[in-house]
C-alpha cells in the first residue's frame, strides 16, 4: 500500500461501512449519501463513534472516487446517486472471510482474535480461533503488501491484537515479517548454576569422613565454632553486578576458608555426639 493510496480515518469509516452494508443490507446496497452518512455515525459496531456531516462524507467520497476505492452509480429515474466500494479491483484475490475481517478492523480498530471472531458473526462465521488466525495470516502476507499487522502483548495490552494497515502502519505495530518470528526469551541469569559464586567452589570440595575428624579431635585440633550445621554461601541477589574475575590466590583462599568452616562445623557435631567437652 503506497503512501499516496493510504486512507485517513473518514476514508476508512466509509469503506468499512460500504463493505458491511453490502453483506448485511444487500437490498439497500449501493448506499445513498444520506444512508452512508448514517452508517458512518452509527453508535453500534463502531469504534470510535463519529458525528460526520454530509459535506465531510461527500468530500471523502470524491477523494475515494479519484483513487479508485469507490464508484458513484447514477440510476436512471433515481433522484440521488449511490455509492459502492471497489475493493475487488483495488485488492484482488480477497475472499469473503478476509474481507469480513478487514471490514471489522476498519470499523472498530485494533482487536484480539476472540473479538474478531465474535464481531464478524454478522458477516462471516468462523468455526474457531484457528480459522480466524489463518485468514489474518493471509492478510498479513498479502501478495501486494501486508494489509494487517499484529500488535504483540505488552504494556497496556494483555494479549496480542490485530490492526488494519490501509490507514498506515500503527505506531506500536510489528512489521509483518517480525510477526511470524518466534522470539524465545533469554534464560534468566538466576536460573543458571553459574550465577551463584559459591556453586562451583562447593562442587569441588573434598569429602571429609568422620574417622578423620575423630583423629583430629583426639590430637587436640582446636575448634571454637559452635555451629550445628554446615555453612553455605548466601544466595546471590536476583540481579547481581558482574564482579571482576578473582585471581588464583583469591580462589585458593576462598576454597581453604570454606573447607575450614565446614570442617569446624562437622567437628562440633561429632563432639556433641561423642559427649566430648572443650
Amino acid at each position: 500500500m503506497s503512501a499516496t493510496d493510504s486512507l485517513n480515518a473518514i476514508d476508512a469509516r466509509i469503506l468499512g461501512c460500504l463493505l458491511e452494508k453490502e453483506i448485511t443490507l444487500p437490498d439497500y446496497y449501493p448506499l445513498t449519501l444520506n444512508a452512508l452518512t448514517a452508517a458512518c455515525n452509527q453508535t453500534t459496531n463502531r469504534d470510535p463513534i463519529l458525528n460526520l456531516e454530509e459535506n465531510q462524507v461527500r468530500r471523502a467520497l470524491e477523494s475515494l472516487k479519484t483513487r479508485g476505492w469507490v464508484f458513484e452509480i447514477s440510476i436512471v429515474g433515481a433522484r440521488v446517486s449511490k455509492y459502492r466500494h471497489n475493493l475487488k479491483a483495488k485488492l484482488p484475490g480477497l475472499e469473503r472471510p478476509s474481507t469480513s475481517l478487514l471490514c471489522v478492523l476498519l470499523l472498530r480498530g485494533h482487536q484480539t482474535l476472540g473479538e474478531l471472531r465474535q464481531r464478524t458473526e454478522r458477516l462471516q462465521t468462523f468455526p474457531d480461533l484457528a480459522s480466524v488466525e489463518a485468514e489474518l495470516l493471509k492478510l498479513i502476507t498479502y501478495s501486494e503488501g501486508p494489509l494487517v499487522a499484529c500488535l504483540p502483548a505488552g504494556p497496556g495490552r494483555r494479549v496480542a491484537q490485530y490492526a488494519q494497515l490501509l490507514t498506515g502502519e500503527p505506531e506500536s505495530g510489528l512489521a509483518p515479517k517480525e510477526v511470524l518470528q518466534l522470539n524465545t526469551p533469554p534464560e534468566s541469569p538466576a536460573s543458571s548454576p553459574s550465577a551463584y559464586p559459591g556453586h562451583s567452589l562447593l562442587a569441588g570440595l573434598p569429602q571429609v569422613d568422620e574417622a578423620e575428624i575423630a583423629r583430629l579431635v583426639a590430637a587436640g585440633y582446636p575448634s571454637q565454632v559452635g555451629l550445628s550445621a554446615p555453612i553455605y554461601p548466601a544466595a546471590a541477589p536476583t540481579a547481581p553486578l558482574t564482579p571482576p574475575p578473582p585471581s588464583e590466590d583469591q580462589l585458593w583462599r576462598q576454597r581453604m576458608e570454606m573447607e575450614l568452616e565446614i570442617l569446624k562445623a562437622q567437628l562440633t557435631r561429632l563432639k556433641v555426639r561423642l559427649g566430648i567437652e572443650d
